[in-house]
C-alpha cells in the first residue's frame, strides 16, 4: 500500500509491468479500515478491467494481521469476493506466526494451474 506517486513501477513502466502478471494478490491490514479502502485506490491506479486478458488472471484478496483487532467486517470483505465478484478468492494470514501462508501458497498453485490449463487450449 504504500507508494510514493511518480516513482512506483506502475506509474513508470504500467503497461510492461502489468501485462505479464497472471495472478495479482492484493493484501490489505485487518486491523486498518484505511488500507482496505485504499485498494480501490489501487485496482484505479491499475485499470485492471482495461487489462484483463481473456479473463485469463487471477485474483486474489489477502487480509494480513489476523492476530490484531479486527477493524474491516467479514460482511465488507465478502462484498467484493466470490463467484462473479472482481475476487476469486480471500484468505486471511497473519504473517507473525504464519497463519494462513500455507493456504495462500496452495491458491496461488490452484490458480496458476488453472491458467495453465487455459492456455493450452
Amino acid at each position: 500500500g504504500q507508494r510514493t506517486p511518480g516513482m512506483h513501477p506502475l506509474d513508470l513502466l504500467k503497461h510492461q509491468v502489468l501485462n505479464y502478471i497472471d495472478i495479482f494478490i492484493f493484501v490489505f491490514a485487518l486491523d486498518r479500515y484505511e488500507s482496505f479502502e485504499n485498494l480501490n485506490n489501487w485496482l484505479r491506479l491499475m485499470n485492471i478491467e482495461y487489462n484483463i486478458k481473456d479473463n485469463n488472471i487471477g485474483f486474489i484478496l489477502v487480509g494480513n494481521k489476523v492476530d490484531l483487532e479486527r477493524n474491516v467486517s467479514q460482511k465488507l470483505v465478502q462484498s467484493i469476493v466470490g463467484p462473479c465478484k472482481f475476487f476469486e478468492s480471500y484468505i486471511e494470514t497473519c504473517s507473525l506466526d504464519g497463519t494462513g501462508i500455507e493456504t495462500l501458497i496452495e491458491e496461488i498453485a490452484k490458480i496458476g494451474k488453472k491458467l495453465l490449463e487455459f492456455d493450452k487450449y
